[in-house]
Order: C-alpha cells, then sequence, then structure tokens
C-alpha cells in the first residue's frame, strides 16, 4: 500500500477505449434500479478498506482530509484506495452490466 498514486495509474491499465464503450445516456443506465442492484452487489464485493475510502469520499462527499484522519491513512493512500476501488469497480460492472447484451 505504499505505492503512490503515480504508480498505480502507470500499472499499464488504459481504460479509455472500454469507458468511451459504456453509451450511458443511450441506456438510460443512471435511472436504471437494476444497474443500481448490480453496481451494490459490485461494491459489496470490494474489500473493506477500499469500499470504505470510495462510500465516504464518492458517495457521502466528504473532504479528503476527514477520511485521512478517520482511517489513519495519508493522502497518498487514500488516492491509491480510490483508484483501486473505481478500478475493481469499472470492471465488475463492465463484466456484470455493460457487456451482458455483447
Amino acid at each position: 500500500e505504499a505505492a503512490t498514486l503515480e504508480q498505480a495509474q502507470s500499472s499499464g491499465f488504459d481504460r479509455t477505449e472500454k469507458l468511451a464503450s459504456w453509451d450511458i445516456k443511450e441506456n438510460n443506465t443512471l435511472e436504471n434500479q437494476e444497474f443500481w442492484g448490480v453496481f451494490n452487489r459490485c461494491l459489496e464485493k470490494l474489500p473493506e478498506k477500499l469500499s470504505k475510502a470510495y462510500l465516504m469520499r464518492e458517495i457521502d462527499g466528504f473532504p479528503s482530509q476527514t477520511i485521512c484522519e478517520t482511517l489513519n491513512i495519508t493522502t497518498d493512500n487514500l488516492a491509491v484506495r480510490i483508484f483501486r476501488a473505481r478500478s475493481a469497480l469499472r470492471d465488475c460492472l463492465d463484466a456484470n452490466w455493460f457487456s451482458k447484451d455483447e
């Protein structure tokens, strides 16, 4: 967990093309209750330390300083946790939602 955000981002994962293929507007995905069910199942699969950081930042909207103090981690570690949580959620959603019609 000593990795920095730069190291995490330079790990060779280029999701730009994959994300571009997620046509959210066409499917009204964000308004779809089924989507949120899949999203919640993906969220539940995350390790607790990743899900806590993700939920506090992206859902609850806490500032980084508050999250770091609460979880007793550095800002670099928070950035890595958020990056890993987003990556895992993207992969899970891609496998269980966005690719289901292919």
